[in-house]
């Protein structure tokens, strides 16, 4: 009789051939898992360290972002008056434009790096006629159209101010930083057939960007009341007279040193078809509407009340 030896091992035990294989092909797999996972996670960790990365998945990227500060090339930067500065830019990695809306008011928060604050600013949908600057050093702003990318800040330029000496202090190619779009206001009323608009110093830059911003008449017809410490500039003048001959706007100018202030009588009565815009620093707010108080919703007061303006048509913007 033949006898049997039996392995002294688990049958069901791998041999270690096949383990290897096996191993083998687990490894191949897992490296696969892992590449591509990172096909997906590396793409996205870079917009979001770097968001101002051009392209992100096939698609050009947009030029703002509300989450992060996007880089901006100055194109230009003229001194229009004494202190008063046009500084133009464009998309360090985008060739889109803006979001222009004759819908809405919007500005963006632009940031100085050097002590970590931002501030608001309206920008404008025009550019710097490089023409006129080669020919006669003349600084004309021309209206973009849908494809221009560029725009234009109006900035203010205190001595006091670090946020605005270090705007106003940079040079073509240098670069700002700029988050946003910020809704300030949109329009969603569909009786309203007239704005009234109450500014002071860089505050005439939010009629201009909701004028400006047209792509076809309104039926909206705006009304600006704009003082300032100074004759305007002749630059935005000539913007505003290019508004008024399209009728769709007209402007009225109050000049502090011509002793020459807004009064009661200048503002046009409330009406329940018309709105109020007031823009400018504290005081000239409070002097026209009263002080704004938490969120703007304070009663209205000041010389917009004198002319039956109250808290449901009236809209502060404090610049």
């Amino acid at each position: 009789m033949r006898s049997f030896r039996f392995a002294n091992r688990n049958p069901f035990h791998r041999s270690i051939g096949y383990g290897r294989l096996l191993d083998s092909r687990s490894k191949k797999r897992n490296l696969a898992l892992f590449l591509g996972a990172s096909a997906v996670a590396i793409p996205l960790s870079l917009h979001y360290f770097n968001p101002d990365a051009k392209y992100f998945f096939g698609s050009a990227a947009e030029p703002l972002s509300q989450q992060y500060f996007n880089k901006f090339i100055v194109t230009n930067n003229q001194e229009i008056e004494r202190n008063l500065y046009l500084i133009e830019l464009e998309p360090s990695q985008s060739t889109k434009s803006l979001p222009w809306s004759n819908q809405k008011i919007w500005s963006v928060q632009l940031k100085n790096p050097l002590i970590q604050i931002a501030r608001h600013y309206t920008p404008l949908p025009v550019h710097l006629d490089p023409g006129a600057l080669q020919k006669s050093n003349e600084v004309v702003l021309v209206p973009n159209s849908d494809e221009d990318a560029r725009f234009c800040l109006l900035v203010k330029k205190y001595n006091d101010g670090d946020m605005t000496r270090y705007i106003c202090s940079r040079n073509i190619g240098d670069t700002l930083e700029l988050r946003g779009p910020s809704n300030d206001y949109i329009h969603d009323e569909a009786h309203i057939s007239k704005f009234v608009m109450l500014t002071a110093g860089t505050g005439i830059t939010v009629p201009l960007q909701l004028l400006l911003s047209e792509k076809e008449k309104s039926h909206i017809y705006t009304e600006v009341l704009q003082s300032s410490n100074i004759e305007l500039p002749l630059v935005l003048r000539r913007l505003m007279e290019d508004l008024e001959k399209n009728g769709i706007a007209k402007f009225h100018e109050f000049d502090d040193n011509s002793r020459k202030f807004v009064t009661a009588n200048d503002i046009p009565l409330a009406t329940s078809s018309s709105l109020a815009f007031v823009c400018g620093p504290n005081g000239y707010i409070n002097y026209i509407s009263g002080p704004p108080g938490r969120n703007g919703l304070a009663p209205v007061g000041g010389l917009l009340r004198d002319r039956n303006w109250g808290i449901k048509n009236t809209i502060r913007l404090i610049d």
